[in-house]
């Protein structure tokens, strides 16, 4: 029977609280070290590790019916035996290969030097799991395209629903090689450097629901590309001035290469199968020969037999009018002077200048000093500007995946922003980033072994490059916007997709905050070497000004590209505060490292708007979730039986902490209505800034050759 409390579930002889034992993960690493191909002067380092990390789920039992009704009253039998934790909420299993080199070796008056990388990574996460008696599980082509769906014509694609996988194999590697050291009077450091990164995604279990039976079961899903190339030139010298120190004037310059590629994946990934079809305005006569339902009134022609979703479900693959291929590049030049003008005072001034190929000229500078006024004690602070041209994959990324919008599953697609939906609701070729940055604070020794560094920071960013809203599908906006949202998607191809996103420069912002750093190395030595640590961070996150002036590009009036819900998530969305408090000691063979770390309150933001004020930008809704502050205690304890010999074991989260839980079922009745139906079985937020594993335990063992 259902809950009489909430209809939307079954009822429950349970509180569902379960203790769950996973995330087993191992890891395997090696070090040598070896001549540079017999040269004693030189050396050739290699590591090499593998990591397995099992899969976590922390999903709550998922109550809601899964199969079709056969009536209101009644329910199907296979509801009993249904695994009610089908979902998968938590770390992905995930297998790592990491190589590393490093080399270096005389050659003349200079020494070389190289170092590279290689890593692989194999993951396999879940999208949401798709129910049975959803419209993704239904078998479209046994309806006629006039008839509507309904319970009585219901024939699933899939007997118990589905839980679609997206495997993603991604590849680093990188390699510099360069000469640093002395001509003459200069040093010297010339690089060259290579990097490149691919992400490749496959949608497993799941199904185009657009193209019927004739689906397939797995996919290609795409990829994304990147490389970047480098040639750096550093030269640096020291002058006599009359300074307490030399003069150390440097100065240098670069070249960057960068090319973002996206690969489009199988065509059934992403196409609109014959099982969907759009409305149209058209004649009756022509609406009756396409077997349509024609409404007099509007003269529009609708298929109801033929509402499919396209794309594959749980991570719908890159369209081929995504395929892209975009470069630039830049030259940059530096200069850096550095001196002590006397023996208590320090000052740094440098000045860059750099010139993108799609950006064009920016000059950047820093001013820097530090004043020791007594021994021990010490005032430093500096004021710099700063330039952040947007990257390539903020200007082209392409994706889409599958959320939760006010408990309702949703497909947004991230879209670039020169592409036609975009430009429709209110995009603009991106700005670059420009910032002011001021900072200050001292550093203080009064007893040996203790210090304390205090310091501020003060930062404004103008036309900062953020996400938007996810524009539709009960989105930021009004149902009236929404709505003509989804007939734009429609328009530009995104017929199954329910909202869109993009990048935008939408903010002027502040951050400012605190630093403190408390360390006292104890003086007891007859009872081993302990080190005390206690650090404290404020940040505060301040939007000064929104900029949601669409201009002549945006085709909906009222649209807010970037409004509370956003604006939460910036200002609140991680902690405000965190405390960290640690111990480090060893006494003969034993060691350990003890640390506990408060942090501070989050508002994880809900898709409803504020009710008393439904367009403000700052106010609550009745969905928004207010993760308390919690302390998280790691501790590790060591054992060295033998001079080559290490033996550890550990815990992070060691008392086992968790967020708190979302809230679900009714709200309030002063409030009024439901939380979203998937804070049920989705038991925390995302935004919990210590996560929701719990706790991890580990050993480990170190053996030096």
């Amino acid at each position: 029977m259902l809950d009489p409390t909430d209809s939307r579930y079954l009822l429950a002889n349970s509180d569902g609280d379960r203790k769950v034992h996973d995330g087993e993960s191992y890891a395997v690493a090696t070090n040598i070290g070896l001549p540079f191909f017999g040269n004693p002067d030189g050396y050739l380092n290699f590591t090499a590790e593998y990591r397995h990390r099992g899969r976590t789920n922390r999903q709550g039992y998922d109550l809601r019916p899964n199969y079709l009704r056969p009536t209101s009253t009644t329910f199907d039998p296979r509801e009993a035996s249904f695994d009610r934790l089908e979902f998968r909420f938590g770390d992905p299993e995930a297998d790592d290969y990491t190589l590393f080199l490093n080399a270096g070796a005389p050659v003349g008056a200079l020494d070389f030097y190289a170092f590279a990388s290689f890593n692989q990574r194999d993951s396999l996460s879940a999208a949401n799991y798709r129910q049975q008696s959803g419209s993704t599980n239904r078998d479209w082509s046994v309806l006629a395209p006039g008839t509507a769906p309904t319970n009585a014509n219901f024939v699933p694609l899939t007997p118990d629903g589905f839980l679609p996988f997206i495997a993603s194999d991604l590849t680093d590697y990188a390699g510099t090689f360069g000469l640093k050291g002395d001509l003459g009077s200069w040093a010297v450091d010339a690089s060259v450097g290579y990097g490149h990164n691919s992400f490749d995604y496959r949608a497993l279990n799941t199904v185009n629901v657009s193209y019927g039976p004739a689906t397939q079961r797995s996919f290609d899903a795409g990829g994304l590309r990147y490389g970047q190339f480098l040639a750096n030139l550093d030269l640096t010298r020291e002058y006599e001035v009359g300074f307490a120190k030399p003069l150390t004037l440097a100065f240098g310059m670069e070249f960057r290469g960068e090319r973002f590629q996206i690969r489009p994946g199988d065509t059934q990934s992403w196409a609109i199968g014959p099982y969907f079809k759009a409305s149209i305005t058209t004649s009756a006569a022509n609406c009756s020969a396409q077997s349509g339902v024609y409404n007099a009134g509007t003269g529009v022609c609708s298929f109801p037999g033929r509402a499919a979703a396209a794309g594959a479900q749980g991570f719908p693959g890159i369209p081929a009018s995504s395929l892209t291929d975009a470069k630039r590049h830049s030259f940059a030049g530096y200069v850096e002077v550095d001196t002590d003008i006397t023996d208590s005072l320090s000052i740094t001034a440098a000045g860059r200048w750099e010139h993108f190929s799609d950006f064009g000229d920016t000059i950047t500078g820093k001013l820097a000093a530090r004043y020791e006024f007594v021994p021990g004690f010490a005032l430093r602070g500096s004021v710099s500007n700063g330039f952040r041209a947007p990257s390539l994959h903020q200007q082209y990324f392409t994706t889409t995946s599958t959320n939760f919008i006010s408990g309702v599953p949703v497909d947004i697609s991230t879209v670039a922003v020169n592409s036609p939906v975009a430009r429709a609701l209110g995009s603009k070729d991106l700005k670059a980033e420009k910032s002011v940055n001021f900072s200050g604070g001292f550093t203080a020794s009064p007893l040996s072994g203790l210090t304390l560094t205090v310091d501020y920071y003060n930062i404004k960013i103008t036309n900062r490059v953020v996400l938007t809203e996810n524009l539709g599908a009960a989105g930021a906006g009004t149902a009236a916007v929404n709505a003509a949202v989804k007939v734009v998607l429609d328009a530009n191809g995104f017929n199954s997709v329910g909202a869109a996103r993009f990048f935008i420069n939408g903010l002027d912002t502040r951050t400012s905050g605190v630093d403190a750093v408390l360390n006292w190395r104890l003086p007891f030595e007859d009872f081993g070497k302990w080190t005390l640590t206690a650090a404290y961070n404020y940040n505060k996150q301040k939007i000064l000004k929104y900029h949601n002036d669409l201009g002549p590009l945006a085709t909906i009036p009222g649209l807010i590209l970037f409004g509370r819900q956003e604006s939460l998530r910036f200002t609140e969305g991680q902690p405000l505060d965190k405390v960290v408090l640690s111990v480090d000691g060893e006494i003969g063979k034993f060691s350990l490292t003890a640390r506990t770390t408060r942090f501070g309150k989050v508002t994880s933001p809900g898709a409803a708007n504020p009710i008393a004020n439904p367009t403000s930008l700052t106010d609550y809704g009745p969905d928004d979730i207010f993760l308390r502050a919690k302390w998280i205690t790691d501790l590790e304890l060591r054992f060295k039986p033998i001079e080559r010999v290490t033996l550890a074991i550990g815990a992070d989260n060691l008392f086992d902490v968790y967020p708190d839980r979302s809230p679900f079922g009714l709200r309030p009745t002063t409030v009024g209505g439901s939380y979203p139906a998937n804070q049920e079985y989705i038991p925390f937020s995302i935004f919990s800034p210590f996560g929701f594993n719990g706790r991890y335990l580990y050993a480990r063992a170190s053996l030096d050759f």
